[in-house]
């Protein structure tokens, strides 16, 4: 595990990481986009800041975290308690994805809760 993250050198890298946080509401323009422009993003920008490697891997361990929370979701929309869960999912992501733009726009590492980090 990561003993330090790193913090942005500069208001370019501060742009980039707010895109990368933000790229996944495109899922709501284009399916599947929620992950491929965040993903794209990361793989361009990672080899130019240690920042932006970190950011870029803490949004897409968020991606995969969630779509796991909204799998599990769906077979439990039939015992009815899957509705309530899957709407505080889709809140919870919304909400988070904005509160990482923000911190990050301030140029502080932000790290999700409640995600599984896969990709290190």
């Amino acid at each position: 595990m990561q003993d330090f993250s790193p913090l942005p050198a500069d208001a370019d890298e501060k742009k980039w990481a707010v895109i990368l946080h933000l790229s996944p509401i495109a899922r709501y323009l284009i399916p599947l986009a929620g992950f491929v422009v965040p993903l794209v993003i990361w793989l361009l920008k990672r080899t130019d800041s240690q920042y932006l490697d970190h950011q870029g891997k803490e949004v897409l361990n968020f991606l995969i975290s969630f779509t796991l929370y909204f799998i599990i979701c769906l077979p439990l929309m039939l015992v009815l308690i899957g509705i309530p869960m899957i709407a505080t999912v889709g809140l919870a992501a919304v909400a988070l994805t904005v509160i990482a733009a923000v911190k990050t726009s301030e140029g502080k590492d932000y790290r999700y809760p409640f995600i599984f980090r896969l990709i290190r």
